[in-house]
This record gives structure tokens, sequence and C-alpha cells, in this order.
């Protein structure tokens, strides 16, 4: 594995793009006590293509749970293979046997940190 730092960027759009604008607009409440909204903050987004996303926020203050039972649900279910890119994930025991059990039933796993 290669020794240096490495960002993982993504372009989103469509529909989902309105879940990352609230996501963004709560933690700046949060932070500032500033309320932001309307047209100028949430365009109108129109759906382009079929492929399904989900955004899951997570802060300093929240979100840990959700993002947990995420990481969770999605290795339960893999059917072929997990890729995690996330240099937060630690797994914990829970966590440890759902990635064991996924391999036992032919699921690869790739975790990179950085």
């Amino acid at each position: 594995m290669p020794e240096h730092w490495r960002d993982t960027n993504a372009r989103i759009e469509g529909p989902a793009v309105r879940f990352l604008q609230a996501a963004f607009a709560e933690s700046w409440l949060e932070t500032t006590g500033i309320a932001i909204g309307g047209d100028g903050y949430f365009p109108r987004v129109e759906s382009i293509g079929n492929l399904p996303a989900q955004v899951v926020k997570s802060s300093p203050t929240g979100g840990s749970f959700q993002n947990y039972m995420l990481f969770l649900l999605s290795i339960n279910s893999a059917k072929k293979s997990i890729l995690i890119t996330n240099s937060y994930f630690i797994p914990d025991d829970v966590m440890t046997e759902a990635l064991v059990k996924a391999a036992t039933r032919g699921s690869s796993y790739y975790y990179r940190a950085r």
C-alpha cells in the first residue's frame, strides 16, 4: 500500500444533492446559529440517470449510530464485495464478526484507511 495521502472526491448530481445540501445547512445551523435556505441554497434539482444514492449525515455532534447501522446492515447484506474507504472506520467485535461472516459467504473485503 502506498505511503501517501489520498483524498477521494466524487461529483454528485440529481436528487441526492438535496440531502447533501440539507446536511450542510443543518451543520451550518449547529455551528453558526444561522439558518440558511431558499432557492439560492436549494435550487431545483433534475433527476440524472438511475443510480440510487443514499446520504447519511454525521458530524462531531451526532450521526455515529446511523453510520454504524449503515455499515453493519450493508456488510450483512453484501453478496459479492465490500469496499470501505473511511479513515475513521474501526470495527468493534460485532462489526468484525459481520465481516468474517461476509467473507464466509464469499464476499471479498477491501478496506483503505487513507
